[in-house]
């Protein structure tokens, strides 16, 4: 949408004269910029105008255009009330979507009363078309994301992973740097499906992705690969680093047992592989991690103690 936008206002700019350009879409009850360009670009990009605010908020809530507008009192443009406004005049147009006003689509001059009918007839010639693409280019990016996440969690699901962990290998060769691939497997959750019902057994996958979102740094990768398990990506953690990441998923564990109350029995097993020690592609890794995983999930299915109603009941009132 950023590109073809840019190139509404390029073309714009061969049919129309103007100082500064934006065109704004409408995002949660608020219209900001997708795209801006000329005087004062800046201080439109920044902006968050709501519904009836301002020329272009009027213009969104009104489905009507403005002429000969004044600039100045575009909701948060002058935050600095020192300052004035470069501009004397604003031609603003709605941007309609096949379900309504999709955003508003600005142009400002800093000549008083610039704009005249011819100016008019030429942005609402285009303003459909812009409002299309506004519209289908939402469509896409919501059809997009569907498919590369989680319903339930939220997470990236295991095809983004692979994605994710390929363009990760491909930075680290090139600067000679490591990636650490975690796969993580629940302990312990078919007994709290079997035990609590599925409605827990959800709430614990949610309660899980959260918290492992919360313990990864900014540039570190969470996915659910399906089921019970999960998997973490970490772009050059240090081995002292990692060392106190997996005490942290443990921890983490045993805090959702304690508010689902399922008596104690949730825990992880965890595998790890590091770039290129383990393997030098997506896959290699995710199996040398998946591998280790099954390995010690083994260990503590042998350790772990039975889920019974008495143990869940007690987990419930202790």
């Amino acid at each position: 949408m950023t590109d073809t936008l840019s190139l509404v206002a390029s073309r714009l700019k061969t049919l129309l004269t103007f100082d500064s350009i934006a065109i704004y879409g409408l995002e949660g009850g608020k219209l900001v910029a997708h795209h801006t360009s000329g005087i004062d670009a800046e201080l439109f990009a920044g902006l968050a105008i709501p519904l009836s605010e301002g020329l272009a908020g009027w213009v969104a809530e009104n489905h009507k255009h403005i002429m000969n507008g004044n600039p100045s009192v575009e909701a948060g443009y002058l935050r600095d009330g020192s300052k004035f406004s470069l501009f004397r005049s604003a031609l603003a147009v709605p941007l309609e979507g096949l379900g309504g006003v999709v955003g508003v689509l600005t142009i400002y001059r800093k000549d008083a009363e610039a704009f005249d009918n011819d100016d008019l007839r030429i942005m609402l010639a285009v303003s459909s078309k812009v409002g299309m693409t506004i519209e289908n280019a939402r469509t896409y990016h919501a059809v997009a994301k569907s498919a590369e996440t989680d319903k339930l969690t939220g997470l990236a699901n295991g095809n983004s992973l692979v994605l994710y962990l390929e363009a990760e290998i491909e930075s680290s060769q090139e600067a000679n740097g490591s990636v650490t691939a975690l796969v993580l497997d629940l302990d312990g959750f078919k007994k709290v499906n079997d035990t609590l019902g599925y409605l827990e057994g959800n709430r614990v996958l949610q309660l899980t992705a959260a918290g492992l979102q919360k313990l990864c740094r900014e540039k570190d990768f969470v996915a659910r690969m399906g089921g019970d398990e999960f998997a973490v990506v970490l772009p050059g953690i240090t081995p002292d680093a990692l060392a106190d990441r997996v005490p942290k998923l443990h921890d983490l564990m045993r805090e959702v047992d304690w508010q689902v109350g399922a008596g104690g029995v949730l825990d992880l097993s965890v595998g790890m592989a590091h770039f290129p020690v383990d393997g030098r592609t997506a896959e290699e890794l995710l199996g040398a991690a998946d591998r280790q995983m099954h390995n010690m999930k083994r260990r503590h299915h042998a350790e772990r103690p039975e889920l019974s109603r008495d143990t869940v009941f007690s987990g419930l009132t202790s």
